[in-house]
């Protein structure tokens, strides 16, 4: 049998009747919410082995792989409940020990693949940081940001003391992320422009080195607004592009065109290939 995510939740009564040799779950981080119907019809499928295949067990919290390990192995990481008390809770605040231990259980029932044995004739990855400077306005704004939300967070610290303070302090470090992105971002008031967001200029040094060596490029940022200044900044510079957000709707015919569309830039013109934008 053969099916969707889709169609096993509506076909949960038929399937549950049958008895598989074999359940095999690809893409399995769908059921990474234990509390979601999906999770709740692919555990009830009745199979004397199961499989889960996965590139992203853990996306956003660790409850994620609890709720892919009950469906291989149901019961070996206890209750949700019990999980979250023992493991969960502990290493999100660093607990090491409770890491090793965690990781012991867990190493027996996972079979990791590497790029290496996928696909071997690819090339090691290259990894590059690039430390840009801000733009001289850019960093004012930084300055002045970084003193005000020091202040505040010191106060709320001192209040309520750094636990119960954790949200008003990622608050304040996407703040002070969207400034040194550009200063755009942060709704302030002021002079902003492409030149005063020298991640922006960068990018756009980038981006026409990349074109002149025929490369494609995917852009990512967490911003929207980030994307779309992105977006301006490519019309200004003739670059072509894809462009993908949240609100995207025709999300396979973007990246189809893309992909087309640097096949013929590369095989009938030489020219440089497109960017995909993607947030």
């Amino acid at each position: 049998v053969i099916t969707s995510y889709a169609l096993l939740r509506r076909d949960e009564e038929l399937l549950m009747e049958l008895d598989f040799r074999y359940v095999v779950l690809d893409e399995a981080q769908q059921i990474k919410n234990p509390l979601s119907a999906t999770a709740r019809a692919a555990k009830k499928l009745k199979s004397d082995r199961r499989l889960a295949l996965t590139g992203t067990p853990i996306e956003n919290r660790l409850s994620e792989i609890w709720s892919i390990l009950d469906f291989v192995s149901p019961g070996v990481l206890g209750s949700l409940k019990a999980f979250e008390e023992k493991y969960a809770r502990p290493i999100e605040r660093g607990d090491e020990d409770t890491i090793r231990k965690l990781r012991a259980i867990v190493k027996p029932l996972v079979l990791r693949r590497t790029k290496a044995e996928v696909a071997p004739e690819l090339p090691a990855k290259i990894e590059q940081e690039m430390v840009v400077p801000l733009a001289d306005e850019q960093a004012k704004l930084y300055k002045q940001m970084l003193a005000r939300i020091r202040a505040s967070l010191m106060s709320e610290v001192d209040k309520v003391g750094v636990g119960k303070a954790q949200i008003q302090i990622l608050a304040a470090l996407t703040r002070l992320r969207q400034a040194a992105c550009d200063p755009r971002l942060t709704k302030l008031n002021g002079e902003w422009s492409d030149e005063t967001s020298g991640k922006l200029a960068a990018l756009r040094e980038l981006m026409s080195e990349a074109v002149q060596g025929g490369h494609r490029v995917l852009v990512f940022s967490q911003f929207v607004e980030m994307l779309k200044l992105i977006k301006d900044a490519m019309d200004e510079d003739k670059i072509v592009y894809e462009y993908l957000d949240g609100s995207t709707q025709n999300r396979q015919e973007r990246v189809d065109h893309f992909n087309q569309a640097a096949s013929v830039a590369r095989a009938d013109t030489g020219s440089s290939e497109p960017f995909e934008s993607v947030g």
